[in-house]
């Protein structure tokens, strides 16, 4: 007990650390900026000037501010990534990497699920040109295989902004958010998808041939739509109580959740726009509740995962 207060008090005092150095990252970032743009202007002017075509000081100062702005920006969060990096390693080694095996799972803060085939195997997501991901939370619980990450998703994309002035690629990031992949170790009767009602069908519900279809839960029914080849099926794996914890699942992580269940495994995606794990540094380290928010998390995806087990109905081997 002693170990785990010195090291929260430890990390607490490396916090506040950082916290006061923000101002200073801001000042250096900024002096930087105009290390780059101030000499340009004045060699612009004078350029201009010796071709007979003086540019406007209002139109240098409004292009010099844009330019300011962003390359301020660019580069006070590349030094905030970098000085925050090393606090958030010793974070999770020290603190959350614990907490999870003090709940008997495993916990890689440098691995995820990045297997192509679990991706794409959901049939949860869009086309995409990158991935990753980290945090790898894992374990087994009743002889069910399970496994919970942080991932994100790019594609390329063509930046033909005003302020580029020409066409380039660049990378957009589509998904950013929680992964979870739990292996049955034997079949389900049918593909089933369970989506957000009013999204674009991503391409493996297409490609699979799933058609929609109702369930007896008018509640369920407004939330989620549900796809599948075999409707009965999917009335055997959705069960009054699971598609409960469904909803509630949806409500705990305040996102717009989709699962599936293919061949021996369940795929859950929830889109949160930012990394689940990092540590916030206005917020005191013992005032935290990060780790208790991923157990609440998991928690509710094993629940789902203890439930599918214990239905027979819904197996073939």
């Amino acid at each position: 007990m002693l170990g785990v207060q010195t090291t929260i008090v430890n990390l607490e005092k490396e916090r506040r650390k950082l916290l006061q150095s923000r101002i200073k990252w801001k000042i250096i970032s900024l002096l930087k900026a105009c290390a780059i743009f101030i000499p340009a202007v004045f060699l612009m002017r004078y350029m201009a000037s010796q071709e007979g075509t003086p540019l406007g000081m209002p139109y240098l100062l409004f292009g010099l501010s844009i330019a300011l702005y962003f390359t301020y920006k660019l580069f006070y969060e590349k030094t905030y990534k970098v000085k925050t990096r090393e606090f958030a390693l010793q974070y999770k080694a020290l603190y959350i990497m614990p907490y999870i095996e003090s709940l008997g799972y495993k916990y890689n803060r440098f691995g995820a699920v990045t297997q192509e085939q679990d991706i794409l195997q959901s049939g949860l997501f869009n086309q995409y040109a990158n991935s990753g991901g980290d945090d790898l939370i894992y374990g087994s619980i009743d002889g069910v295989d399970f496994s919970f990450c942080d991932i994100w998703m790019s594609k390329e994309t063509i930046d033909d902004s005003f302020f580029t002035l020409t066409y380039e690629k660049k990378e957009m990031e589509i998904f950013q958010g929680l992964f979870f992949a739990a292996d049955f170790h034997k079949k389900i009767r049918s593909d089933i998808f369970i989506l957000p009602r009013k999204i674009k069908l991503p391409h493996g519900v297409l490609e699979s041939g799933a058609r929609s279809c109702n369930m007896d839960n008018a509640k369920f029914n407004r939330s989620f739509a549900v796809y599948t080849k075999d409707a009965v099926a999917a009335a055997y794996v959705l069960t009054p109580v699971l598609m409960e914890k469904i909803l509630f699942l949806k409500t705990l992580a305040k996102s717009e959740i989709a699962l599936s269940f293919r061949k021996s495994k369940i795929y859950i995606k929830i889109p949160r726009g930012y990394d689940s794990f990092e540590p916030d540094l206005n917020r005191p380290i013992r005032g935290d509740r990060l780790a208790s928010k991923i157990q609440i998390d998991l928690d509710a995806m094993l629940q789902i995962v203890k439930i599918l087990r214990l239905n027979e109905k819904i197996w073939t081997s």
